[in-house]
């Protein structure tokens, strides 16, 4: 099975149903092999890269969790611009304050967009993984996850 394709027509099919702002824009999916990692997403000059750990091709309620993540930081990266994302960057690999401050916003815009329930199955999951302690620092947990879903209705 092409998993890019796979990928490429959830991706699709998410955009058309919620993440508008990115219809026409050119996304290139990738998969990577990570015990810590799940997704990632990258602003280039003329495409996005949205990059899928391949543990989860299988469970499409999960990859639609993380992909509503991933989507939400494009559409919150090209919202920014430029400078914004560039000065961002290093900032997010150093510093937790503001490393949790962007992936919060990440999954708030994800669950205003409608995929409360999906992000919350993924971090419920996520936490039972010990390789996955990063989620606990950074990401809305499942309680913050249902509660914002609550405010945002």
């Amino acid at each position: 099975m092409d998993y890019n394709k796979h990928y490429g027509k959830i991706i699709n099919e998410m955009i058309n149903k919620s993440f508008h702002e990115l219809k026409g824009k050119k996304i290139i999916i990738r998969e990577f092999t990570s015990k810590k990692y799940t997704g990632s997403a990258l602003k280039m000059p003329f495409f996005h890269v949205i990059a899928i750990n391949k543990k989860l091709r299988n469970d499409k309620k999960v990859l639609i969790g993380i992909l509503s993540h991933e989507l939400s930081h494009l559409v919150i990266f090209d919202s920014e611009g430029w400078i914004k994302y560039l000065l961002d960057g290093i900032p997010y690999w150093i510093n937790p304050k503001k490393r949790k401050q962007i992936d919060v916003d990440a999954d708030k815009l994800a669950i205003k967009k409608g995929y409360g329930k999906e992000l919350y199955y993924v971090r419920e999951k996520s936490l039972k993984n010990s390789k996955l302690k990063h989620v606990r620092k950074y990401y809305l947990n499942p309680k913050e996850i249902k509660k914002y879903m609550k405010k945002s209705k």
